[in-house]
C-alpha cells in the first residue's frame, strides 16, 4: 500500500470519501493538508483499535464501507452520516421524532336547495251519487214531570169486619225453673239373707324326711305331704285338688353334724307343672335357717302338680328342710 501526502488535494473517489469519514474521529490535526491513501489492488483499507485486535473500521476496494463495532444492536438496519458531526450510526438513532398529526380540516358548505317543481292540473268532477235511505225512527223523548197530587176526597164508609185470623206458633219454653228443696230420708229397707260363706284357706306343706338330706352341689325336690328329697320333680309331686293360689310360703332347715360352712346359700321355689317355676320363692344364706315369700302368690288349676325346687349356690352344708304355704280354694 502506498501513502501519499499532497498538499490542498483530494480525489473524489469512493476510497477517498470512506477514508475521509474514517479518520474523521481519530485525534489527528487535519488543516491544510489531506491524507490520501491509495491501496494496491486487491487490497483493504482498514482502522484498528489501540490493541490491534479489532477492526474499528474497513473500506473494501470496491468502496464499500464496514465498520463492526459501531452498533451491535442495530444489525440490519440502514446508516446514516449526521452532517453536522460526520458521526455514522443507525438511521433510527440520528432522525427526529414524528410530529404531531394536523387538524381536521373544516367541513365544506351545504349546496342549495333545488326549486319546487310546478303542480299538476286538477282533475274532472265525478258524477252526483244516488239519494240514501232514509234513516230510522229517533228513540222516543223523555216523561214530562209529575203534576201536583190533587185534594183528598171525602171518607167512604166502614167496611165489613174480616174474618178471624189463624192462631199464631206457639212461643219456645222457658227457662227451667230452680230445683226444689230434697225430700226427708224414706223409710229404711229390710236387711237382705246372709250370703253363703266364701271357702276357708288351708295349709299345705312338705318336708325332705330324716334320712334324706339337701345336696350341697345338686339340684334337689321335694313334694307336698311326703317326706323325700329327689333328684328330679316326678317322683315328688302331687296334683292340686281343685283350682286356687298358693301364698305366703315358708321354709326352715336343720344343718347336719359337723354343722353349717361358712358359706353357700339355697333358692326355694313353688314349681307348677305346666307353668314351671313361679313367682313365689325365697333364700336362706348359711349360716341362716329360714325364709319366707308374704307377697307372692301362685296360681294352680286342679289336676296341675306342685313340688318345692331347691338350688344350691358356692357348697352350702347338707341340710334338712320342711316347708309351708296357704291354699285358697279361688278362681285366678
Amino acid at each position: 500500500m502506498t501513502i501519499m501526502k499532497t498538499r490542498k488535494t483530494f480525489r473524489r473517489t469512493r476510497i477517498a470519501i470512506a477514508i475521509a469519514v474514517a479518520l474523521s474521529p481519530i485525534a489527528m490535526n487535519v488543516y491544510a493538508d489531506d491524507v490520501e491513501v491509495i491501496p494496491d489492488s486487491g487490497d483493504n483499507f482498514r482502522v484498528r483499535n489501540a490493541g490491534d485486535t479489532d477492526d474499528a473500521m474497513r473500506v473494501n476496494e470496491g468502496g464499500e464501507i464496514f465498520a463492526p463495532n459501531l452498533d451491535t444492536g442495530s444489525s440490519g438496519n440502514f446508516l446514516c452520516r449526521d452532517t453536522g458531526t460526520g458521526e455514522i450510526a443507525d438511521c433510527a438513532a440520528t432522525q427526529g421524532p414524528t410530529g404531531p398529526t394536523g387538524a381536521t380540516g373544516a367541513t365544506g358548505a351545504t349546496g342549495a336547495t333545488g326549486a319546487v317543481g310546478a303542480t299538476g292540473a286538477t282533475g274532472p268532477v265525478g258524477a252526483t251519487g244516488a239519494t240514501g235511505a232514509t234513516g230510522p225512527q229517533g228513540i222516543q223523548g223523555i216523561q214530562g214531570v209529575t203534576g201536583p197530587q190533587g185534594p183528598q176526597g171525602s171518607q167512604g164508609p166502614t167496611g165489613v169486619t174480616g174474618a178471624t185470623g189463624a192462631p199464631g206458633a206457639t212461643g219456645s219454653p222457658g227457662a227451667t225453673g230452680s230445683p226444689g228443696a230434697t225430700g226427708s230420708p224414706g223409710v229404711t229397707g229390710a236387711t237382705g239373707p246372709t250370703g253363703a260363706t266364701g271357702a276357708a284357706a288351708g295349709i299345705i306343706g312338705g318336708d325332705s324326711g330324716s334320712t334324706d338330706m339337701l345336696e350341697s352341689m345338686l339340684d334337689t325336690w321335694v313334694g307336698m305331704f311326703r317326706s323325700r328329697v329327689a333328684s328330679g320333680p316326678a317322683s315328688v309331686r302331687q296334683a292340686m285338688p281343685t283350682e286356687g293360689n298358693v301364698r305366703n310360703f315358708h321354709v326352715r332347715i336343720e344343718y347336719l353334724a359337723p354343722g353349717p360352712g361358712v358359706t353357700g346359700s339355697y333358692d326355694f321355689t313353688l314349681n307348677n307343672s305346666v307353668d314351671g317355676d313361679s313367682a313365689v320363692t325365697c333364700t336362706i344364706t348359711v349360716p341362716g335357717t329360714t325364709c319366707s315369700d308374704t307377697s307372692n302368690a301362685a296360681c294352680f288349676e286342679a289336676t296341675e302338680d306342685i313340688a318345692v325346687f331347691v338350688e344350691p349356690f358356692d357348697d352350702p352344708s347338707g341340710a334338712q328342710m320342711m316347708w309351708t304355704a296357704e291354699f285358697t280354694p279361688e278362681a285366678c
